[in-house]
């Protein structure tokens, strides 16, 4: 039977007094190593995100390009006009796509929304709506679908930095506990996934306010998890001795 001392310790989630100078320093040391670790990732992936979502949406404050600047032009919005050349159907299983062949003989796939996936068919033309020549909107029919510029290492990178952070985070706050460690690998699987489809979600978005809310929401929902998660296994009191 633990000792008053022990019991309050495990209470606390603070390494017992048995385990000697040498053993708290150690668990000490790792905790501090860990959260810094954790929190410089997090850092970096919110910084990284927020470089990212500059670049995926800086076309929307961009003007079209005037007749005379060309179909790329470059700081503007330019017009081309494309060939539907194939179509693939998600069939509600993943997003639609048209293989489209540019006016310059490049062709590449792109996801579009339905509206626009069922207006056109192979061989019609779309209109192709440019910036630094990365096509952004795709057009037809007076319906228009928006391209995301996010490419998908951006994206992984973002995931990635935000979600060893947080589960660096998780473990510097649970590590006192011999008892806790078996939750690492489910719970850091969930906040890995988390801050992936918060980042999809932020990045990808056309409002930094909703980037904003979306990071934060993640962070703090991860946060509140790990809070949990340490009240949750804590154990229960052991009865004082007769």
């Amino acid at each position: 039977m633990g000792t008053p001392d022990h019991r309050a310790a495990e209470e606390r989630g603070t390494p017992p007094r048995t385990a000697g100078p040498a053993g708290r320093t150690a668990v000490y040391a790792t905790r501090a190593v860990a959260l810094i670790a954790g929190v410089a990732a997090i850092t970096a992936g919110v910084l990284y995100g927020v470089d990212q979502h500059a670049r995926a949406t800086a076309h929307l404050q961009a003007r079209p390009c005037a007749a005379t600047a060309g179909a790329t032009g470059g700081e503007c919005l330019g017009q081309e006009a494309g060939t539907v050349t194939e179509k693939y159907s998600g069939e509600g299983q993943g997003p639609d796509r048209l293989l489209v062949t540019r006016a310059s003989g490049r062709h590449a796939s792109y996801v579009v929304g339905g509206e626009v996936y069922n207006t056109v068919s192979p061989g019609e033309t779309v209109e192709l709506t440019t910036w630094h020549d990365s096509v952004t909107a795709i057009s037809a029919d007076g319906r228009s679908s928006r391209v995301s510029q996010l490419g998908m290492a951006a994206l992984l990178s973002t995931a990635l930095l935000l979600g060893l952070g947080l589960l660096a985070v998780e473990y510097a706050v649970l590590i006192p506990r011999a008892g806790t460690r078996w939750v690492l690998p489910a719970a850091g699987l969930g906040l890995t996934l988390c801050a992936g489809l918060g980042a999809w979600t932020a990045i990808d978005n056309t409002s930094w306010w909703t980037f904003g809310t979306g990071v934060t929401l993640c962070l703090g929902g991860a946060a509140a998890a790990a809070a949990y998660l340490r009240t949750a296994v804590r154990p229960a009191p052991r009865p004082q001795a007769s």
